[in-house]
């Protein structure tokens, strides 16, 4: 797994969170409904729905000081459930400048990356759960295919891993293919589009052994087609 040399900082970034989350009895029960985060008072949401409508890349650098001036830390979890549900799910034109706004964040709440992707995580294997065999759902498909799309972006090509406690996604896969048709519809596109971020990665692009063995696994499935 050499994919994971530069995985600790991601493993880091999720592990702080996963332990709040298990205290709080959230330790991946499927039953318990999840209730998103209380909303900031309307003055902040708005400003802040404000500035994401109004970010380009031209002003995103000021846009993000903006932004770390409105975010405080009790904000982390509801701002990556708003950016993450309400925004990455469906504005896949915005990736790229969502991701550039969270890096300059970053820089001054050092706790926004590791709540984005836990949100993310969670988001996703929501969406998984859910999947069915018997009934597609257009909305959920695209919505899954653009978190794994800014996943890779957020992830593979800024030169982090993706933990295999986290998303594993050869498993993914070959549990897709046994479940049959509409499931792979599901998956494969959002494995896809997970990929695409080792691309432009240092670290991921290939042959890195990571990223080869789920081109491989891909093949295999295309293969039995």
């Amino acid at each position: 797994h050499h994919g994971h040399m530069t995985g600790s900082q991601s493993s880091k970034d999720l592990q702080s969170y996963q332990h709040h989350q298990q205290q709080q009895g959230g330790g991946g029960s499927m039953s318990q409904e999840y209730v998103p985060p209380d909303s900031p008072e309307e003055a902040v949401s708005d400003r802040i729905y404000f500035l994401f409508n109004n970010v380009s890349k031209s002003n995103a650098k000021e846009k993000s000081a903006e932004l770390c001036e409105i975010l405080q830390e009790p904000l982390l979890p509801w701002f990556a459930y708003y950016i993450v549900c309400k925004r990455i799910t469906s504005e896949q034109s915005f990736h790229e400048l969502f991701a550039t706004v969270l890096d300059f964040v970053q820089d001054r709440l050092p706790d926004v990356r590791p709540r984005v992707l836990f949100e993310l995580i969670r988001c996703i294997k929501s969406i998984l759960r859910s999947v069915r065999t018997d009934m597609d759902d257009m909305q959920s498909r695209t919505s899954l295919k653009n978190l794994g799309r800014f996943l890779g972006i957020f992830t593979l090509a800024r030169n982090r891993a993706i933990l295999h406690d986290d998303l594993n996604m050869k498993d993914l896969l070959y549990e897709a293919y046994h479940k049959g048709a509409l499931p792979l519809l599901y998956v494969v596109p959002f494995v896809s589009h997970v990929v695409r971020g080792a691309v432009d990665s240092i670290a991921f692009s290939p042959p890195n052994p990571w990223t080869m063995a789920i081109f491989k696994v891909l093949r295999e499935l295309y293969d039995m087609r």
